[in-house]
């Protein structure tokens, strides 16, 4: 039904409008032919006697724009050879003498004139207009009525711009406006073909974000001047802050009907917000002119404004306002193609501008006014300069307006391009971004306007920094809360719903344990990592000072003193051997095997020491082998030397092959060689599969300890079995040799040993499982001491007894004498004699191979 109804008002409307046109009389228009037309509409007059049908006052400002149109059709479009190759653009602009029913009337006259293309086909009375045909329709052989309409630019007012949308939209005809605001396209079933040129508040409020950010502002306040740019407003420059986290301290409206006491409402909130010093202006600069007038009055100083074209290029704004509007910053656009426009106003003559009727009717006016003879001054075809320079804050002041009619022009042309199969084309809106500075040797004259950057759609903003002199000489405080530095965190305790959470809040300290905050403003304390903690003011984690073992500790110094007698001892012993190799007792303990267990003993000196170094990789895998090569290795050498003498002490007579080969020392060697070729092959085998872990334990005062995982890693468990394997088989020799001679053998001392070593293992293995830190460090550093220590004491300390104190022992005879009284149960009497001389001659010369 309200479609039925819209048509049927459509249907009227039309209906009305041709009657209008084909019965009123028409004023100026301009056009010039071409493949195609564009129809543009200005307000080039601005009052229409309805009476008379008469439109008077010339508009010098949208004559301007009328000017724009023409220059970008001829120069920017027909003359750009990529852009419509082959494609004449026409133009037919229309004076809407600034009332709607005028703009109607001619527009519905023009579109009839090519109605053809829309199925109607009323009559055309050339007659009836006024036409400045450029190019002479009737010499250029082109047929007025087949020349297809590519869309229409205008109008300025919203009641003649609307009117005309919705009219172009009922013939699906393209209209471009130049100045209307969003607001009026609300209704969009009816004005599906209406756009406009124009930088939206919502494309200008984008570059304002960026500059709003770019500076850590987060709590602006906004002033919109005009009832039609708070709709606007309210659509989406709103949305366009909340969407960058900005909050809006305050919203002042200046409505079209305003009181002076509304102006003088909002700048007294404007001074009560102290920590919001930058205002955002949009709106119409007539309001925006009476704002700054009361601001002024109202003394409200010390404000940093944000600007955009539509009142900033306006002369009437400087210089009384200097004082308020130092240090603005300011959206424009890029100053090109506004220059290239000017340098063609000012090429314009009495002779190459006869295109525009309405620029030739005021240069005709004023000659006239002034004594000139108007025919004269055209025939010349120079502009007087006295007139002109009359006309440089009008006419040839580039207003803003100007630069959004060339891009309906452009905007239309880049359609057809389209349209046509050409190369695409992009639109990307572009501003440049001013600074409005005093000038210091003129405190009357116009702010001076500082480039500092630019912006665009497609790269945001770039902007110079160093450029901008602020109102204050520094940068404006804008936020409604102080930043929250590393180390702390927002914290929202507001209770009135006023103050929005995204931009005012408390700043609290991180008390949770073991918790930081390392960026500016951030919501929540994020926990340490393991084995890190916060340093003193909570802005980071710093990982636990390492605990190196402390060698100038108390239980250092106990260390160190068995470290020195242990080194002493085994200094002295080894020496003592190599000394006295050639008495009975060096060579009948077996001097090579003797020298080897004293070398293994030497790795448990170094793995004593290593064991307490800095701990990394290489310590505990160096550590490793020390503890397999020191325990595994001296308890082989013990079950070498324990059976090598039990095989000695054996009836000679009944000896097997085998037995006699193990009763020379280089299969002793052979054997010792293989089992520790063996156990380190498979220590190494391990640690290239898994090397060993290295655990962190933590202490109460945030520091850390590092330890070798031995009692975890698989290889420790294999030396460990290895151990209790070999030491079981040394105490079965040990065992069977006890009673053996002792004076020029190890067999009672080789007993003794074994049963330390099993007696020390026993204690000090639980002890490593069940400690850890340096507790555990200390453990395995005196077991290894003390296992050398066994060797050294319970084996070679006796020897060097007999050695010193009694020397007597230490002979041949002794020895001798001593297998002579020694009684051998399981041999039988008649071969006594010859196994004692055969045994004492082994004995001899055990240690030869």
């Amino acid at each position: 039904m309200a479609e039925k109804r819209f048509f049927n008002g459509r249907f009227i409307c039309i209906c009305y409008l041709f009657i209008i046109a084909t019965t009123a009389q028409y004023d100026i228009a301009s056009r010039q032919l071409g493949d195609i037309q564009i129809l543009g509409v200005f307000p080039n007059t601005l009052n229409y006697n309805d009476t008379l049908d008469y439109c008077y006052e010339h508009s010098i400002a949208n004559i301007q724009l009328t000017q724009a149109m023409i220059y970008a059709i001829d120069v920017l479009i027909n003359a750009n050879p990529r852009l419509l190759p082959g494609i004449k653009v026409g133009w037919t602009i229309l004076d809407s003498c600034s009332s709607r029913k005028k703009a109607l009337a001619s527009v519905s006259y023009h579109l009839m004139i090519h109605s053809e293309l829309r199925g109607v086909v009323p009559m055309y009375d050339p007659l009836h207009y006024s036409i400045h045909d450029s190019s002479y329709a009737k010499c250029s052989g082109k047929d007025n009525h087949s020349i297809p309409i590519l869309g229409i630019i205008g109008e300025e007012s919203k009641e003649v711009s609307t009117a005309l949308a919705v009219y172009s939209s009922s013939f699906n005809i393209l209209q471009i406006s130049y100045s209307t605001y969003p607001a009026t396209l609300i209704d969009r079933p009816y004005t599906s073909y209406f756009y406009i040129s124009i930088s939206t508040i919502a494309t200008q409020a984008l570059a304002v974000i960026d500059i709003i950010t770019r500076f850590n502002w987060n709590w602006v306040s906004i002033v919109i001047a005009g009832s039609e740019v708070a709709k606007s407003y309210k659509m989406s420059l709103c949305k366009v802050f909340e969407d960058r986290n900005v909050c809006i301290a305050f919203t002042g409206i200046i409505h079209d009907n305003y009181t002076e006491s509304d102006i003088i409402a909002i700048i007294s909130k404007l001074k009560q917000l102290t920590r919001s010093n930058v205002i955002v202006v949009f709106g119409k600069p007539a309001l925006i002119r009476r704002f700054l007038y009361q601001v002024q009055d109202q003394g409200l100083y010390g404000k940093t404004w944000i600007g955009s074209y539509e009142w900033i290029k306006s002369a009437r704004m400087n210089p009384r306002y200097s004082n308020i509007l130092d240090g603005m910053i300011a959206i424009d656009f890029k100053r090109e193609p506004l220059d290239n426009f000017s340098s063609y106003l000012n090429q314009l003559d009495l002779c190459n501008n006869l295109k525009n009727p309405w620029l030739m009717d005021i240069w005709s006016n004023k000659l006239y006014s002034n004594g000139h003879n108007v025919h004269q001054a055209k025939a010349n075809c120079k502009m007087n300069q006295t007139i002109k320079n009359q006309l440089v804050n009008s006419f040839y002041d580039i207003q803003y307006n100007s630069a959004f009619v060339m891009d309906a022009a452009l905007a239309l042309a880049n359609a057809l391009h389209n349209l046509l199969g050409c190369n695409s084309t992009s639109n990307n809106v572009q501003f440049q971004i001013l600074n409005l500075q005093k000038q210091a040797d003129c405190i009357t004259c116009h702010l001076k306007r500082v480039v500092i950057g630019e912006w665009s759609e497609k790269n945001g903003l770039l902007l110079n920094s160093s450029k901008i002199v602020w109102n204050g000489n520094k940068i404006p405080l804008s936020r409604c809360s102080d930043d929250c530095l590393p180390g702390t965190y927002l914290s929202y305790q507001h209770s009135e719903s006023y103050y929005p959470p995204e931009c005012c809040w408390h700043c609290s300290e991180c008390l949770a344990y073991h918790t930081i905050s390392n960026t500016t403003n951030q919501i929540n304390c994020t926990k340490c990592d393991p084995f890190t903690a916060p340093n003193l003011n909570k802005s980071k984690c710093i990982p636990y000072q390492i605990v190196n073992y402390d060698f100038k500790g108390e239980f250092s110094l106990i260390l160190y003193c068995v470290w020195g007698i242990f080194v002493i001892s085994l200094i002295f012993i080894w020496t003592v051997i190599i000394w006295k190799r050639e008495t009975p007792v060096v060579k009948g303990s077996n001097f090579i095997l003797s020298n080897i267990l004293l070398a293994f003993t030497t790795l448990c000196l170094c793995s004593s020491i290593i064991v307490l170094l800095p701990v990394n990789h290489l310590t505990c895998t160096l550590n490793l082998f020390l503890i397999a090569n020191c325990s595994l290795g001296s308890t082989v050498t013990i079950i070498s030397k324990a059976s090598q003498v039990a095989v000695i002490f054996r009836n000679y007579l009944n000896q097997t092959g085998i037995e006699k080969k193990l009763s020379e020392t280089r299969y002793h060697l052979i054997i010792i060689m293989i089992i520790m070729i063996i156990i380190n092959g498979i220590l190494f085998g391990l640690l290239l599969y898994e090397p060993i872990n290295i655990l962190k334990i933590d202490t109460d005062i945030h520091r850390l300890i590092l330890q070798c995982g031995l009692n975890r890693y698989l290889g420790f468990k294999v030396i460990i079995i290895s151990w209790g394997i070999f030491s079981i088989i040394a105490l079965m020799f040990a065992f069977r040799i006890r009673s053996l001679p002792e004076n020029f053998n190890d067999a009672r001392y080789i007993f003794l040993s074994t049963i330390m070593y099993s007696t020390l293992s026993a204690t000090a293995i639980p002890a490593i499982y069940t400690t850890e830190g340096v507790m555990a460090q200390e453990i395995i550093c005196l077991s290894m001491a003390c296992y050398g220590s066994i060797t050294l004491i319970c084996y070679f300390l006796p020897k060097i007894y007999i050695i010193f104190y009694r020397p007597a022992l230490n002979t041949r005879q002794e020895v001798s004498t001593s297998l002579a009284k020694f009684t051998f149960a399981s041999i039988e009497k008649p071969q006594t004699v010859t196994y004692i001389q055969k045994s004492a001659n082994m004995i001899a010369s055990s240690t030869s191979c």
